[in-house]
């Protein structure tokens, strides 16, 4: 996305101002910088429907997610064995 913005704009610190408030807004709407569920509470009531769309419009946020789940929840699969005994050839552990 910065370097969408970098041929967009004329002046590299144009371009990099746009980038650091995106990067910054990005990480405050996915939930990284402020609760999700904060921010629906102190939201006016016309604006609410957007807040709680905010946090699923961010890339972060999907970012955020999956690295809680990697780290929260052990994968399915951890170890190097072969499924399929006829074919142990294929796969060796270490």
């Amino acid at each position: 996305m910065s370097s969408a913005l970098g041929i967009v704009c004329r002046s590299s610190g144009v371009a990099m101002m746009l980038g650091v408030l995106l990067t910054l807004f990005t990480m405050l709407f996915s939930g990284l910088l402020v609760n999700p569920a904060a921010m629906v509470a102190h939201a006016p009531s016309w604006l609410r429907p957007l807040a709680e769309l905010l946090p699923a419009c961010s890339f972060m946020y999907y970012f955020i997610e999956m690295v809680r789940r990697d780290e929260l929840h052990e994968p399915a699969s951890t170890s190097c064995t072969n499924p399929d005994p006829k074919r142990s050839d294929e796969l060796h552990e270490p």
